[in-house]
């Protein structure tokens, strides 16, 4: 009898261990199904992108579908019939839908359909968006920029087609590799600078702080970039490139710098971490599966998470695995949250996980190196924009032709409603900055420019569309008491539509005090300006537009300023 209370105690304690065993693997396996699965009402068309917590997709309804984190729809739209489309996103959140038709769209980040243009040709690659704000789009023979408002600024004729797509190499300077294994070098304006051959082909080209980062016959390189002004035409001309580092090794599949570091990642697995400073090795690891093109790759909270198809995983601040996932194949790429949410996309579903690098999995294969160094946890500073972006740094003579201003800021405006302005971007953009700043005295002439000639210049620096040159006029908003040269600013930065740091609407607001109720051109400008950057800004500027807007109309203005700010803030929520 004893010996069966032994085999039952023993048979009991077997089954319970049996029944923990599948519990456990029962509750692993609910931690690894989906949060959520939304189901779509046509299949997915291009691999979808991500803006901080909300990602967009395609669809073949000839939707554009907005869902946050959680799975729900926040907004759709409805555009015109795509043909194999590409999807991207600008910093300001403004989505850019190419296809193989030539035609391309945007959409806000809200969902207001803000324009369409059709190009001659099928456009090759998701359109490329620059840290001026304008947009690259790329096609057989030509190389299109186009400002934020749909509006083709520049069309550069190509010496052969492009092999894949560009990249900001410094600044003012785009590199575009070739199919004929070179890569041209450009300027900003659209002028070429120079080819880098490259005879074996390329492997990597990425953008970095102040330069770029190439890949080709075993050697990794680091250069920095500046272009150089002609003293007698003030006009960009050559390209100076310095090397800051190389190293002999296997060249990675890819490349993607975030503050001072350099994440090389390769095909069997291999993730280094390297110094931008001298691309000293910081950290090595190695996940347990391959990785493949197109990378998907972003830092958030000092993790870095990189994604391909098939695959997922999580770096974390200290150079550690902390987390990778085989994932079912799809068609399209997955991508990941900065909160830690991982998207994937099959053809009619969409499904969420979450990815908190905090969970570990199971024990990965990993290396360290015994090098370490200290983290930085914010994203890759801004690059340098325009070469013509500070007035400062050109040491040109200056003077007004005929001592004409007028006949000047007419040429200019002519220019850029002729959609001619490329031509001589840079040195006009640096006249216009010393006319708006007033700063600048000729050693003939003592220029004293008036506050009507100082207002137009910097509408027509607005007029450019691009936010290099968005520093000089809130500079230039600082020093002003003028309600004429308020109203220019105020229509100048309603024109560049992007405010990435809510200054521009900051600056509206305290031009607006300083020039009290009375002056109704200030307001009525500043009624526009903040529609343009509530239609063109993400969540957060928009709101921040639309409550400026709303301080407007409830204000101590006349009744027919504040019926136009209702008005606007209407055309707005319709």
């Amino acid at each position: 009898m004893k010996m069966h209370r032994q085999y039952a105690a023993a048979f009991l304690g077997l089954t319970l261990s049996l029944f923990g065993t599948i519990a456990a693997a029962a509750q692993t396996a609910q931690n690894e199904q989906a949060q959520w699965s939304a189901v779509m009402a046509g299949e997915t068309r291009c691999d979808p992108v991500v803006y901080g917590e909300q990602f967009y997709t395609l669809s073949s309804d000839h939707a554009l579908n907005c869902l946050n984190t959680a799975g729900s729809f926040v907004w759709r739209r409805t555009l015109e019939r795509t043909a194999k489309p590409f999807l991207s996103i600008t910093a300001s959140g403004v989505l850019l839908v190419a296809d193989a038709a030539g035609k391309v769209q945007a959409v806000s980040g809200q969902g207001i359909y803000l324009w369409s243009l059709k190009l001659p040709e099928p456009v090759l690659f998701a359109p490329y968006s620059a840290a001026d704000g304008r947009i690259y789009v790329l096609t057989q023979t030509s190389l299109y920029c186009i400002s934020i408002k749909g509006k083709i600024r520049q069309q550069l004729q190509l010496p052969a087609a492009p092999a894949q797509q560009l990249c900001e190499a410094g600044s003012g300077v785009l590199a575009l590799p070739l199919i004929n294994r070179e890569v041209l070098m450009i300027s900003s304006s659209g002028e070429p600078l120079s080819t880098r051959a490259v005879k074996n082909g390329l492997s990597v080209l990425a953008a970095a702080p102040g330069g770029y980062i190439i890949g080709s016959e075993g050697l990794l390189s680091y250069y920095r970039t500046a272009l150089t002004a002609s003293s007698a035409q003030n006009t960009v001309n050559r390209l100076e490139e310095q090397l800051v580092w190389h190293f002999q090794e296997g060249v990675p599949l890819c490349v993607h710098v975030f503050g001072n570091e350099v994440l090389c990642a390769y095909s069997n697995g291999t993730v280094q971490l390297r110094s931008l400073a001298d691309g000293s090795l910081l950290q090595l690891l190695t996940f347990g599966s391959t990785l493949t093109l197109p990378l998907y790759c972003i830092k958030a909270d000092g993790d870095y998470y990189l994604a391909c198809k098939g695959f997922v995983g999580a770096v974390g601040s200290n150079g550690t695995i902390k987390r990778e996932k085989k994932l079912a194949a799809t068609p399209f790429l997955p991508v990941i949250t900065p909160g830690g949410i991982l998207i994937t996309v099959d053809d009619w579903v969409i499904s969420g996980w979450n990815f908190d690098t905090k969970i570990l999995k199971t024990a990965p294969i990993q290396e360290r190196s015994a090098v370490s160094a200290g983290k930085t946890e914010h994203s890759t500073p801004p690059q340098a924009l325009h070469p013509g972006a500070s007035a400062g740094t050109q040491a040109i003579p200056f003077f007004v032709p005929y001592g004409d201003t007028e006949a000047l800021l007419t040429r200019i405006e002519a220019s850029i409603a002729q959609d001619t302005a490329y031509q001589q971007e840079t040195a006009d953009a640096a006249v216009l900055e010393i006319i708006l700043l007033n700063n600048k005295r000729s050693a003939v002439l003592p220029y004293n420019f008036t506050v009507y000639e100082q207002a137009q210049a910097a509408e027509l620096l607005g007029k450019f569309e691009s936010l290099a040159y968005r520093p000089v006029l809130l500079e230039a908003a600082r020093r002003t008491t003028e309600p004429v040269l308020a109203t220019g600013i105020i229509r100048a930065l309603g024109s560049i539509t992007a405010d990435p740091d809510g200054k521009s609407i900051q600056t509206i607001q305290d031009l607006l005090k300083r020039s009290g109720v009375r002056q109704l051109a200030p307001a009525y400008a500043a009624c526009e300006a903040l529609a343009e950057i509530a239609k063109y800004g993400d969540k957060t500027t928009a709101d921040g537009a639309m409550k400026a807007l709303f301080a407007i109309a409830a204000g101590a203005y006349p009744e027919s300023l504040r019926q136009y700010a209702r008005q606007k803030i209407q055309t707005i929520v319709e």
